[in-house]
């Protein structure tokens, strides 16, 4: 039996990239997925600014550019119907200014195409059960329509997603930890501009909405949470997409009509026990990568796909396929990834607690109408948000004095948005402090109404924070970065 250098389970962005780049360095490589093309629906899905970086870096950004469907500058956020915030991606940072809108299916095919011109072999239709070490190699056990087949390969990427096989046969419980679930669906003949909008509603919070139009007035609508055991969802997200739709978004869809069904997503957002074994790499959603606080996960697959690659590529030339050998990418990923993903999930944790609605929200407002006052700091902020910038400058000193207005009509513009009257600082400065201990005070009763869930979760908020600090001194940003 033919045994491959490189066998990768999952042919979404991070597996297709992942088998990219080690084909074009000479890698055997075999690329698995249950599926065969076209996948996905007619929907447009957001590109962002770090996935455009590493589709340039992997050389296939022009055939995704030429079937974008909208180029975005920025994104407006909504609280109540209220628009907040128009932000900016910023221009100073290492990738473009700018998001894309494609069409999930045509995104996939450029992926898989790329792959496959690399010098990858593509197997879809298969079904992988189960992964095992048989002597020095990897043995993929799979299902070919009705038939059983096996395949071997000296490493084994699981790109599989958030119910990963690959994950599952090196001792991992998937779905053990905070979970981002997630449904949508598809519009047609919406009038307006072509943008990204994200809403915020108390009706549904922590839930959030979205929609992504497109320049063919086609619209992915759809509504967002992170659950977990202490906080399981309490409302059918199916119900709370009906809500947004009818409540935030009844003029933007009043002549548009549905044309997809309502399909739902699940993305972990929890650290698995393990990222490599003997012979084995999880990248991607397999890996628990996506970004817990925008919850994107194409740009975090194909970046760890190039660390992926870079350590698969030295094993291969050593020989070596060891879990110790492979911990290059583990160090990789660390070094570049985990701070930020890290920053993040404290953030998730805030905000997943829905007796923290009101102080969570308020404080939304708040760096809302600020960023809007002053537009660096509105692209601070929604840079941060989007993962443009640095997550975990929200916790260093010089980067947020570096982004604090510096002009004090950003300030006087805050103080009177929360007046009245609209006109009056004095007036406003008032009810700011009233609304910050107002929001304090209800989210305290919120925590005290569940003391059992509300201890346990102090309790890992405080506990991540912790991991944080310690994994951040512990372990700067020293590694290279992959090239490839």
């Amino acid at each position: 039996m033919t045994v491959h250098d490189v066998i990768v389970v999952g042919a979404g962005a991070g597996g297709c990239a992942a088998a990219s780049l080690l084909a074009r360095q000479g890698a055997d490589v075999l690329l698995l997925d249950q599926s065969a093309p076209p996948r996905d629906t007619v929907r447009s899905d957001g590109l962002m600014p770090q996935g455009v970086y590493w589709l340039d870096r992997l050389g296939c950004v022009d055939a995704v550019l030429a079937e974008a469907r909208g180029c975005i500058k920025g994104c407006d956020l909504y609280l109540d119907g209220r628009h907040l915030l128009t932000g900016r991606f910023p221009s100073d940072s290492p990738y473009p200014d700018f998001a894309l809108l494609v069409l999930r299916r045509r995104f996939n095919e450029i992926m898989l195409a790329h792959a496959v011109s690399s010098g990858a072999r593509f197997a879809g239709g298969t079904m992988v059960r189960d992964v095992a070490r048989d002597g020095g190699v990897m043995r993929v056990s799979a299902d070919c329509g009705r038939k059983a087949v096996e395949h071997r390969a000296r490493i084994v990427i699981g790109a599989d997603g958030a119910s990963s096989a690959v994950s599952r046969s090196i001792g991992n419980n998937l779905k053990d930890g905070v979970l981002g679930l997630s449904v949508r669906t598809t519009y047609a003949g919406v009038k307006c501009d072509a943008g990204i909008r994200v809403y915020f509603n108390r009706g549904f919070f922590p839930s959030y909405g979205w929609m992504f139009i497109d320049e063919h007035q086609t619209a992915c609508v759809g509504v967002g949470c992170a659950v977990d055991q202490k906080f399981p969802p309490t409302d059918r997200l199916g119900a709370a997409l009906r809500q947004f739709i009818e409540s935030d978004l009844k003029e933007t869809l009043a002549d548009a009509r549905r044309i997809g069904p309502f399909s739902g997503g699940i993305a972990p957002h929890f650290r698995p026990d393990a990222m490599t074994a003997d012979g084995v790499v999880l990248i991607g959603d397999a890996a628990c990568q996506a970004d817990p606080l925008n919850r994107g996960g194409i740009h975090t697959a194909i970046e760890s796909a190039f660390y992926a690659a870079d350590a698969c590529r030295l094993s291969l030339e050593s020989g070596d396929f060891s879990r110790t050998a492979l911990a290059r990418y583990e160090a990789l990923w660390g070094a570049h990834s985990e701070p930020d993903w890290r920053t993040s999930e404290i953030f998730m944790s805030l905000a997943k607690n829905p007796g923290l609605k009101e102080l969570v929200l308020f404080l939304l407002e708040q760096v809302g109408t600020l960023g809007e006052a002053d537009p660096r700091f509105g692209a601070f902020a929604s840079g941060v948000f989007s993962g443009v910038v640095s997550q975990s400058s929200w916790l260093s000193i010089r980067a947020l004095s570096d982004a604090v207005p510096r002009d004090p009509a950003a300030w006087a513009s805050l103080l009177r948005e929360n007046s009245r009257s609209k006109t009056s600082v004095a007036a406003g400065s008032v009810r700011l402090l009233a609304g910050a201990v107002a929001s304090a005070v209800r989210g305290g009763a919120g925590l005290a109404r569940r003391p059992g869930p509300s201890i346990d979760w102090g309790l890992e908020v405080l506990t991540k924070a912790l991991t944080f600090a310690d994994r951040r001194l512990a372990a700067p940003r020293t590694a290279s970065s992959p090239e490839n």
